[in-house]
């Protein structure tokens, strides 16, 4: 087991002595998971993205969940990421959980919402700890649980990490100051950790954290079937509601579809309006960019070196798409063939009539 970061390690020894339940996640067999996307088989160092996603939290209404206490949930991922080892705290808080959770006859469940990811696995050791904790209303402690979840909304895990590393640790000493205080009480914690030399059995798919005794939890056959806990299989089976819980997931992804928001679009869009201009030397410029840009992508660390090639050769194939598309405006203007139909006087009108004419207005 690697060595644990000091902060999360005193975040750990206060739940160690709190009444937290502290127990081992249940992996939730393929064959039982119904409706609710694919998983991989494996984790695969250097070829996916990973995510986690907190995919069902379920209260009983005794605990008096947005009443008397607001829910709050940690999620702490501690992987490599650029060359180093890092941790990513993340804080969901009411805030954040509004549209997000529905009261049912017996209890709140609250659903969807990714708390790490995604980012390339590059291989090793990928930890995640996961803490459930009420917070009591009209305190300091709500206070700065608000303010907390709203530094992590603002900086969110989705795209580049960069942004959200200048924050990490002061998240990350707010989440042991909240659990230090009075008005907070953790529910249930968990914390694993993967390696993929040395704990291959670790694989993909949902896990549930049950807040009861584990030879009962263990002893349960639990299904996944459209992302919710359930019973027995088949969408009409009844929801899981024997004891508080957080169902969440650990997936993996072969691609990623937010490059737009990445730290080398800028570049792209720059080569882009150079390969769309007619002005001399505009061509090589956006070659030259081209290059640039391909540097940038290959040394990316929120890209896998397949992704890094699929993204450039799509780049490339659209900026030579809008360079041939340019030199055939400039052909049009010179051809005094290229506009149908009767002659104007006005070139602006010609020349209107020849994009028009080419775009199939």
């Amino acid at each position: 087991m690697t060595d644990i970061a000091e902060p999360l390690r005193r975040i750990w020894d206060q739940l160690r002595g709190s009444p937290a339940k502290v127990t081992t996640s249940i992996a939730v067999p393929p064959d039982k998971v119904s409706g609710s996307g694919k998983f991989a088989p494996k984790f695969t160092p250097g070829k996916q993205y990973f995510s986690v996603v907190i995919n069902e939290i379920f209260a009983t209404q005794a605990r008096q969940w947005f009443k008397v206490y607001d829910p709050a949930c940690f999620v702490i991922a501690e992987y490599a990421y650029d060359g180093r080892r890092i941790e990513v705290p993340f804080v969901v808080g009411p805030s954040m959980l509004k549209g997000k959770a529905a009261i049912t006859p017996n209890g709140i469940s609250i659903t969807d919402t990714r708390v790490a990811g995604m980012n390339p696995f590059v291989g090793g050791s990928f930890a995640l700890t996961l803490i459930v904790a009420e917070v009591q209303r009209e305190s300091y402690a709500r206070r700065l649980l608000d303010f907390m979840s709203s530094v992590s909304a603002a900086f969110p895990l989705s795209v580049a990490l960069g942004a959200h590393l200048k924050v990490a640790g002061s998240l990350l000493d707010s989440i042991e100051s909240l659990l230090g205080l009075t008005e907070t009480k953790a529910v249930a914690a968990h914390r694993f950790e993967y390696n993929d030399g040395e704990t291959p059995w670790l694989k993909p798919g949902f896990w549930a954290l049950l807040a009861e005794d584990e030879n009962v939890a263990r002893s349960r056959a639990l299904w996944v079937v459209d992302g919710h806990l359930r019973e027995a299989a088949g969408a009409d089976a009844a929801g899981f509601r024997q004891a508080d819980f957080v169902l969440y997931s650990l997936c993996t992804h072969e691609t990623r579809s937010d490059v737009t928001q990445l730290p080398f679009y800028p570049r792209f869009k720059q080569a882009l309006r150079d390969a769309g201009s007619l002005d001399e030397g505009a061509w090589d410029r956006a070659k030259a960019g081209l290059v640039t840009l391909y540097q940038d992508l290959l040394t990316s660390p929120d890209l896998t070196w397949d992704d890094a090639h699929a993204v450039m050769q799509e780049f490339k194939k659209q900026l030579v798409e809008v360079h041939e598309q340019v030199a055939k405006f400039e052909v049009l203007s010179t051809d005094e063939n290229a506009v149908k139909g009767p002659a104007s006087s006005d070139p602006r009108q010609a020349e209107l009539g020849a994009i028009h004419e080419l775009l199939k207005l």
